[in-house]
């Protein structure tokens, strides 16, 4: 019997495993088997110090079964399935290879799992299904394998402590507690690698900009992990999975395939910011806001909606939101329920007018909403205290809107590209101003009059930085 610390590997010939099964990750999908669920039917194997020996224990036990150092090496990932009295019931894995012969290669590593798992069983003393991930480098290791991508020159690669930023690093490193932030980006991978697994203390997972189709993130075996990044690959609705957590609080999906929020955000139970923008969020609707209760940051940057959906009201915790580049005609009466909304972005849309009681948004700081086609502001403006800075350039402004005189606590304006052919002097009453923009108004075409040079003067004397 060889003991692996917690778990405990022995060779029992006498004993049948006929029904283990091992699986290819395409295998797997094609014959129904849902990693997924088999997730939720095998609990994850609690990886400490000690666990961590009993995996690497197994991985050698595999390495092993390949006699020889293969040469051209290749890397073996995946997912173990054992049941309540340790036998195998699956095995599904994935080869990173840059192999000469990939066929060959596949068939062989097939058959030496298959006839090699044969009369293995785990001892487990818990008397419960359980599942740990693997990650094996074996034979001589092809030293660019994962860097021969058509991005890798300008790959962009960040280091510190307790960071990798390559699938070889996070496979041969061995002090896998350490590790906090693991960055994948760019890399050409076309599947979540499984040595993701191997850090249990990992915080951040960076795979954006991959030729990601499909993904699914068992959260419960990295149950640290607080920011996900998974932009620029090409996922859908569908196709991203991730497990029920409390963990995750920052995901960003941007520049994806999604035409709605994915069911997946909502399984990051405290999920504060979501970054969704650069998808034509064509399905966008009310019930695509519920259960986003702890969400503070929304980004929809350029997401081709022509309409906000009033389902918005229910993000009660939000505080900013990103709506630029898009072509919203109005926004919804019930983005005043926001309550906490401190940053509002709505820029280069087609607003001709913003909700009328706009003003319950006691706690907005920040406006941006130039670019679009308004001509005038709601009354209740003039009672935003805290509004610190507003930017209304390039709308179709004929008038200056006197609301804006009444925002004495004002740092910032910008009224740049309107129509204005006189100057606003109600702007003298903004004591507190620090910056205002004023180019591309009729009223400053030519050279300025004495009486404009005198009030810009008078504004300057104010220590308010003017730009025409």
């Amino acid at each position: 019997m060889k003991t692996l610390l917690v778990l405990a590997l022995t060779l029992t010939m006498g004993t049948s495993f006929a029904q283990s099964r091992v699986l290819t990750r395409e295998e797997a999908v094609r014959n129904g088997i849902d990693e997924q669920v088999l997730g939720n039917q095998y609990m994850g194997y609690r990886i400490n110090e000690r666990g961590m020996g009993a995996i690497n224990a197994f991985q050698e036990e595999i390495v092993k079964l390949f006699k020889g150092t293969p040469n051209p090496g290749f890397y073996l990932m995946g997912t173990l399935y054992a049941d309540e009295k340790g036998k195998i019931d699956y095995l599904i894995y994935q080869i990173i290879a840059d192999h000469p012969a990939l066929d060959s290669l596949r068939q062989a590593v097939k058959t030496k799992l298959t006839e090699g798992l044969v009369g293995w069983k785990f001892e487990n003393t818990k008397g419960q299904a359980y599942r740990f991930g693997f990650s094996i480098a074996i034979g001589t290791r092809p030293n660019d394998l994962l860097k021969t991508v058509p991005n890798w020159s300008t790959r962009k690669v960040r280091t510190g402590d307790s960071t990798l930023a390559t699938v070889d690093d996070a496979l041969t490193f061995s002090d896998t507690l350490k590790v906090k932030k693991l960055f994948l980006n760019q890399l050409n991978l076309t599947e979540l690698p499984a040595v993701i697994y191997r850090f249990p203390n990992l915080e951040e997972l960076d795979l954006h900009a991959n030729q990601l189709t499909t993904i699914y993130i068992d959260a419960q075996r990295l149950p640290r992990l607080q920011k996900v990044d998974l932009r620029e690959n090409k996922l859908t609705n569908e196709s991203l999975t991730i497990s029920r957590n409390n963990s995750i609080q920052i995901l960003n999906i941007q520049r994806n395939l999604f035409t709605d929020i994915p069911d997946a955000v909502r399984s990051c139970r405290r999920l504060t910011s979501l970054w969704i923008g650069g998808n034509q969020l064509t399905e966008l609707s009310n019930g695509s806001f519920r259960q986003l209760r702890y969400l503070r940051d929304i980004n929809l940057y350029q997401s081709g909606l022509t309409r906000l959906p009033k389902g918005v009201r229910k993000l009660r915790r939000l505080e900013v939101i990103d709506l630029y580049y898009n072509q919203l005609v109005q926004l919804p009466p019930s983005v005043t329920k926001l309550r906490r909304l401190n940053y509002l972005a709505v820029s280069h849309n087609q607003l001709t007018e913003l909700p009328k009681r706009l003003d319950r948004l006691r706690r907005l700081q920040v406006m941006y909403a130039h670019h679009n086609r308004l001509s005038t502001l709601p009354d209740g403006v003039a009672r935003m205290p805290q509004l610190r800075l507003l930017d209304l350039g390039y709308n179709w402004y004929t008038t200056f809107p006197g609301e804006i005189g009444k925002l004495t606590t004002l740092k910032e304006l910008d009224i740049s590209g309107n129509n204005l052919h006189e100057f606003p002097e109600s702007l003298l009453a903004l004591k507190q101003l620090e910056k205002l923009y004023l180019r591309g108004n009729p009223f400053l075409k030519g050279s300025l009059d004495k009486k404009y040079s005198m009030l810009i003067d008078q504004l300057k004397t104010n220590a308010t930085e003017v730009y025409y």
